[in-house]
């Protein structure tokens, strides 16, 4: 019988899906090829909590800020006001390479969680905050919006190459 609730249920699946990659952290792949693939994975499969955890442990272990901060954002988004516990652990692996306002974020929503509608610091490489970055204030003039139908996929599509 399925629960009323299995669209919020949080999926765990395999690691990188070769069997000399069981771990958490690469073993066979250089970090940038395990980055991709993790970007890829996640794209399809949003709610894949390991996935989240080895694409935060690849991030840092190739020191990247930029994308520590993003696959952080990213899992938080995620998981949004559940699973505290483990987005402290998270944050707390990747706490030295943050930038103060990037930690001072996280800090902010440590007991709330991370929502779609948070002023985040830009995240050139998060798949779920778009790298947009601002607040919810009202313009005074109208502006043109794009429907999601109208966006240039082939351009989104060619960043994550």
């Amino acid at each position: 019988m399925q629960n009323s609730n299995d669209s919020y249920d949080i999926q765990a699946v395999p690691a990188f899906g070769l069997e000399e990659e069981k771990g958490f952290k690469p073993i066979a792949w250089d970090l940038e090829a395990a980055h991709k693939h993790l970007l890829h994975f996640l794209a399809n499969k949003p709610k894949a909590l390991l996935q989240h955890v080895q694409r935060i442990h690849v991030a840092i272990m190739d020191e990247d800020n930029a994308k520590i901060y993003a696959a952080l954002l990213d899992f938080c988004l995620v998981l949004g006001g559940k699973g505290q516990a483990i987005r402290a652990e998270m944050l707390s692996l990747a706490t030295s390479f943050l930038t103060e306002e990037q930690l001072s974020f996280f800090l902010e929503r440590a007991h709330t969680g991370v929502t779609l509608d948070a002023a985040a610091p830009s995240a050139v490489y998060s798949l779920f905050s778009l790298g947009l970055e601002g607040d919810r204030t009202q313009l005074e003039e109208p502006c043109e919006m794009s429907l999601w139908s109208e966006l240039n996929w082939g351009a989104i599509a060619a960043l994550l190459k």
